[in-house]
């Protein structure tokens, strides 16, 4: 008898691609700008890898798919699971900036150095910074069986004559004519390719210069500028397919408004949602059919503040208009820090509920000041107290509590929300005896399972009045 379908009723490989579908949580960035790259271990994997022999087989090439090396400790552990990281493991993360506390040192990169050429199985690397790690990524570079390196800085400058076809510059920040210095140039001569461009100008030299696999650019419009070089750019780079509009100026899509949004701010203009709320922040992505050759392209994250206002329609009916204006928003930044009202949960669920994709949820400044009394206690995890112990831990357990009481409600409405980004600053009491103490609540809450029940990390910053 088949001892795998003794504990399993589904065939074997129905049940594989269903955990490699649960496997993985991304490394969310805290602004949907910036890509990811990592991911982890999702807890379900963790809990299924544990359940039995038969599911920690399956589960072991999605454990060891992904490393990350932070620290000489991280590399130590890579050398104690080695025999199973030659099999599985697929992608090395040495994600440690130089200088920091508890860096990965001379010792630890020796380590990788002996270790790296058995991973027989390695397709990805990320080595952010590598202009002081030549010695490494010259060894990465030569590995047979690695496609990609992907950095976050220009390589060596003793390196800008060596085949670099297999770098990827994953984000570069630059004005346009910076790109077109000689060292830069040689660079991608040499097969250097990048991912992903930030700009804090466009001249024309942007449109008479190619770059090898550019997929992403981002302006920041410091001042308006006219989008005629658009068309020539895409011509020439036909991986493009996002394009972020970065620190927007209240008015500039007004008098400014790119030829791919001019229908889109037209009916936001004549539905008056700029009267109530801004866009600071657009990306849109190109539309992809099988020839290539489209250049339509639709919102696929919005940031937007709303601005409270006694008239009629006010800031949350003016959000309403949002999804039939954007149907294709992927991800959404709300910023409410303009708005002095307190704003219904419920309300604001029922307005997300209408979109049909979006999945990330950025919120800013939402929760104000928070409620932190009796209400929430029963969802509150228990405080132990001893002499040491102030009332800076009780608030802290509290914020978190009276934080994911609205957002597990609001992940019950809105289905398609796997995400929620928090970032925000109060002041709160717990009674009309204790003196307001200050707090600021940031993290990642993901929904968990099929219930919509919410978790994730918030870090809770209090500061107590006397200081």
């Amino acid at each position: 008898m088949d001892l795998m379908r003794s504990y399993l009723p589904l065939p074997n490989e129905l049940f594989c691609d269903i955990t490699e579908y649960i496997a993985f949580t991304p490394e969310l960035p805290d602004s949907p700008r910036f890509e990811s790259f990592f991911k982890h271990p999702s807890p379900e994997l963790l809990a299924l890898s544990a359940a039995n022999w038969q599911l920690r087989q399956i589960c072991l090439p999605l454990l060891f798919a992904n490393i990350k090396i932070r620290h000489d400790e991280d590399a130590n552990q890579l050398k104690k699971h080695l025999a199973l990281c030659v099999r599985f493991t697929k992608t090395l993360a040495i994600d440690n900036i130089k200088g920091r506390s508890n860096d990965l040192t001379q010792v630890g990169e020796q380590i990788l150095s002996q270790i790296l050429p058995q991973l027989e199985q390695l397709v990805d690397v990320k080595l952010p910074d590598c202009w002081y790690r030549r010695d490494l990524l010259k060894m990465i570079l030569a590995h047979p069986t690695v496609s990609s390196v992907f950095v976050n800085e220009m390589p060596n400058v003793s390196m800008c004559n060596d085949d670099l076809s297999k770098v990827i510059l994953a984000d570069r920040t630059t004005t346009s004519d910076i790109a077109l210095i000689l060292p830069f140039i040689n660079y991608l001569d040499h097969g250097m390719r990048i991912m992903s461009l930030r700009l804090e100008s466009i001249d024309n030299q942007l449109t008479s210069h190619k770059f090898p696999g550019l997929q992403k650019i981002a302006i920041h419009y410091i001042v308006p500028a006219s989008f005629s070089w658009l068309s020539p750019v895409l011509s020439t780079h036909p991986t493009l397919n996002e394009l972020w509009l970065l620190d927007i100026e209240h008015d500039f899509l007004a008098h400014d408004t790119p030829p791919f949004l001019s229908s889109l701010i037209k009916e936001s203009q004549g539905k008056d949602l700029q009267r109530f709320s801004y866009i600071w922040e657009l990306g849109l992505r190109r539309a992809r059919p099988i020839d290539g050759s489209s250049q339509a392209w639709h919102v696929m994250a919005l940031g937007l503040t709303l601005r409270f206002s006694f008239v009629k329609p006010s800031s949350t009916e003016t959000l309403g208009l949002v999804p039939s204006i954007f149907p294709k928003l992927e991800v959404l930044t709300i910023d409410f820090r303009a708005y002095r009202a307190l704003y219904d949960i419920d309300e604001l669920a029922s307005i997300l509920a209408r979109f049909s994709s979006l999945s990330v949820l950025y919120l800013k400044y939402f929760f104000g000041d928070l409620n932190l009394n009796s209400g929430n206690k029963g969802l509150m995890r228990q405080v132990e107290r001893d002499g040491s112990t102030d009332s800076l831990d009780e608030l802290r357990a509290r914020v978190k509590s009276a934080v994911l009481l609205p957002i597990s409600r609001l992940a019950k409405q809105a289905r398609t929300l796997e995400s929620i980004h928090i970032d925000d600053i109060g002041h709160s009491e717990f009674d009309d005896h204790s003196p307001r103490k200050s707090w600021n609540v940031k993290g990642w809450l993901r929904v968990l399972n099929g219930n919509r029940d919410v978790g994730g990390t918030l870090s809770v910053t209090c500061i107590h009045p006397r200081s």
